[in-house]
């Protein structure tokens, strides 16, 4: 059971470059657009994670599969 405030990852389709800029902006933008206010970039060597409170997970999934920032 999931308690409230918990928080969900999503992993980032696309390998990124460690010197690109504006990806998190790339992925927040649409994210805050779409009423989804609070989020966290974990980024690692081999991928990336948007993690957002686990009440947004669905719309965060559509708006992000949407922008293919995420695997289907």
């Amino acid at each position: 059971r999931m308690w409230r405030g918990s928080w969900t990852p999503i992993r980032v389709a696309e390998t990124l470059d460690l010197v690109e800029t504006g990806v998190v902006a790339s992925l927040a933008g649409p994210l805050a657009d779409a009423g989804i206010h609070a989020m966290f970039y974990h980024s690692t060597f081999f991928t990336d994670y948007t993690i957002v409170r686990h009440d947004d997970i669905a719309t965060a999934k559509t708006v992000l599969s949407a922008r293919h920032h995420i695997p289907e």
